[in-house]
């Protein structure tokens, strides 16, 4: 379901409706090539809904829109189809929080507050991900914008990152690596993990995480082994560039 009265990416309602304009076609044809209603058009183009990644995958194969300049206003409105192909592409949901599904248990919903789709080319997510099973694991990553100052110079507020939310990674953290975790409340924020104690007195473990800020003190959270996954949102792997281990 799509999130209400959002702003989905700058000026993208200007670019759909200059697409529907050099289509030809009125609005109501226009939404029956691409199989939605009218009214759903008209939220689009005016911001008050957002797109499925559907609807941006079937509107630039029906009319060969360059999904980069459909999505942030950059390059050639048509793609050149031996060039750019958008089988070349994957959309990747931005959320503005962070909702977990009922099943499987604390797997991150991606199909609920979403505030845009950013299109990763495919060649380039298999250097990141295991390149078996591509489409499987394409549907773990997220984006998810930096919302405080703990990681400065690694990570900067307002920065989005992309994130791995697979189950079984987050099961077995890795110290070194950043997360994006859960604090002691509901406040989530991107931080290095540099201990994992476990084997205490009734299953308990430790998590201790720091930021990259000078001087920025050290996290320390005592959790069930079972609650992990409730703490450990998800590896942090790309802000405009690869995050490797230790955050370099």
């Amino acid at each position: 379901m799509a999130q209400k009265n959002v702003n989905f990416g700058l000026g993208f309602g200007e670019r759909l409706n200059e697409v529907r304009i050099k289509s030809g076609l009125d609005m109501a044809k226009f939404a029956e090539r691409l199989g939605v209603s009218k009214g759903a058009i008209s939220n689009y183009i005016h911001g008050r809904r957002i797109p499925d990644a559907y609807f941006l995958y079937k509107l630039c194969q029906e009319f060969d829109i360059n999904p980069e300049w459909l999505l942030f206003g950059k390059g050639e409105p048509v793609s050149r189809r031996e060039e750019i192909s958008l089988e070349d592409y994957e959309f990747i949901p931005c959320l503005s929080e962070i909702s977990f599904c009922e099943s499987p248990k604390y797997a991150i919903d991606t199909s609920l507050l979403i505030k845009a789709w950013y299109p990763f080319r495919r060649d380039w997510l298999r250097k990141i991900l295991p390149p078996r099973n591509l489409e499987e694991r394409v549907r773990d990553l997220f984006l998810y914008p930096v919302k405080d100052d703990g990681m400065i110079p690694t990570l900067n507020p307002q920065e989005l990152v992309l994130v791995d939310g697979n189950l079984e990674k987050r099961k077995d953290p890795e110290p070194g690596r950043i997360y994006l975790v859960r604090g002691d409340v509901k406040i989530y924020v991107f931080r290095k993990l540099v201990l994992i104690k476990e084997g205490l007195k009734g299953g308990e473990a430790i998590l201790i995480y720091i930021g990259d800020k000078p001087d920025y003190p050290p996290s320390e959270l005592k959790i069930s082994r079972e609650e992990i996954l409730e703490y450990i949102i998800g590896e942090a792997l790309w802000v405009g560039r690869e995050i490797k281990k230790g955050g370099r």
